[in-house]
């Protein structure tokens, strides 16, 4: 079975050096330019597994795909 992958731009923002478990940030969904901000790591999850749940939708003909990909690792 081949594996679907998601491809995503992730910014973390920590408040504080001394705290370095909490932060907060912005992820992009590339490919489609969604853009969602989160406040911790639990959100974080959630924005990724709505999106891997809902399906790869920026694979065009022709696209190039890396070796682990080809596999089906």
């Amino acid at each position: 079975m081949p594996s679907e992958y998601g491809y995503f731009v992730l910014r973390l923002h920590r408040a504080h050096p001394d705290t370095p478990a909490t932060y907060s940030g912005v992820i992009e969904r590339l490919g489609t330019g969604e853009t969602r901000g989160f406040e911790n790591a639990e959100e974080l999850l959630q924005l990724l597994g709505s999106w891997l749940l809902a399906g790869p939708n920026m694979r065009s003909e022709g696209t190039h795909r890396n070796a682990s990909e080809s596999r089906g690792d």
